[in-house]
């Protein structure tokens, strides 16, 4: 979701409102009820990089940094498939035919994954999604 603010807010200062969630050790709103001033307080660091995103099938809300897993065919060129779609390679994993790669912009997230959904040298796309860490109650 473009319009998210995400935070880490290591001394709890923000409180958590019908606006704004927590995550794991981050905190985020998806509709400005987390401010620019909450987020440059001493205690608290904006996270620009880190967007909001919801799964469509579960409705699971998780953050991403915009990477994408890329398995790609045996045989094929992982950094130079990143290449013909005008991605950045993050990380390779050759033996097991993986590359990470940079979204610069998430709106053509999906664009990307039908494109490579129909490409024959790709075997999957996934972006790599933080849904927080499992808390026992």
């Amino acid at each position: 979701m473009e319009s998210s603010v995400v935070v880490i807010d290591n001394d709890n200062n923000i409180a958590l409102t019908a606006g704004i969630t927590a995550l794991g050790d981050y905190k985020y709103s998806l509709d400005d009820s987390l401010t620019n001033g909450q987020a440059q307080s001493q205690s608290v660091q904006s996270v620009s990089s880190l967007k909001v995103v919801k799964n469509p099938l579960t409705g699971r809300i998780g953050l991403t940094s915009g990477q994408l897993i890329v398995e790609y065919v045996e045989g094929e060129n992982g950094a130079d498939l990143a290449l013909g779609y005008g991605l950045e390679v993050i990380s390779q994993l050759p033996s097991i035919n993986r590359i990470f790669v940079q979204l610069d912009d998430m709106g053509k997230f999906q664009q990307v994954k039908e494109a490579m959904r129909l490409d024959d040298r790709v075997v999957s796309a996934e972006l790599e999604i933080d849904y927080g860490r499992y808390i026992a109650q």
